[in-house]
């Protein structure tokens, strides 16, 4: 199985989610440290993190986290809570959270002026944030990354119950919430994604994580972390 775990809240969060006039844009920018509430987000993550691993009697056999100092941050002391050692953790850019390019570190209400620009960056998955990614292509980028990555994790019904592993992932929410989707709806064409507001079931809070497993060669989610 595969867990999907979110960095700890940035005071750039607590801006966006309180509606603040002075929120800004948060993307793939590195240097944002995690706020006081997200450090013990992290702590309260890798504690159940650790319990949920034992009483499932689960290995982790490998851990990856975004280069961005939030998610960094938030892996080395979530898995250390968790009786891993943050040493062993991967860093692979592919994590990275949607590039909004050149609107990053912008007020939100600059960046996104008008209620259509708004209503088109909660729905449309083409819509590009100014230089950088659009939705899909973020979630093509996390697509091609778990491709490459996923194999060792899936279930054989012929592997004794024993050897049950997982990987660990620190990433971010609009990323990993655009590439979950596309994974667990490979049938759907480009000419016809819904709504990109579909995608939002997979996003997760600060501090959580959800569990992906693989059953007759499709991938769900069966559990959530928090």
């Amino acid at each position: 199985m595969i867990i999907l775990a979110r960095h700890g809240q940035t005071h750039l969060n607590a801006a966006h989610q309180s509606g603040s006039a002075e929120a800004r844009v948060q993307g793939t920018s590195l240097a944002v440290p995690l706020s006081e509430q997200g450090e013990m987000q992290a702590y309260g993550q890798g504690h159940a993190m650790g319990v949920w691993l034992r009483d499932r009697k689960i290995s982790v056999t490998r851990m990856l986290s975004s280069g961005a100092r939030r998610a960094v941050d938030s892996g080395a002391i979530s898995f250390r809570m968790a009786g891993l050692d943050p040493e062993r953790v991967e860093v692979d850019s592919r994590l990275h959270e949607l590039c909004k390019g050149n609107l990053e570190g912008a007020l939100r209400s600059e960046a996104y002026p008008t209620e259509e620009v708004r209503h088109r960056v909660k729905t449309d998955w083409h819509f590009r944030h100014g230089t950088g990614e659009t939705a899909y292509e973020a979630g093509r980028r996390w697509l091609e990354w778990f491709a490459e990555v996923s194999e060792p994790y899936i279930n054989r019904s012929d592997a004794p119950s024993r050897n049950r592993r997982a990987l660990i992932v620190m990433g971010h929410n609009l990323v990993t919430s655009c590439g979950v989707w596309l994974l667990t709806n490979p049938d759907v064409w480009l000419d016809e994604l819904p709504p990109l507001t579909e995608a939002s079931q997979y996003k997760i809070a600060n501090g959580t994580a959800m569990v992906l497993a693989n059953t007759d060669d499709r991938w769900a989610v069966t559990d959530h972390i928090s």
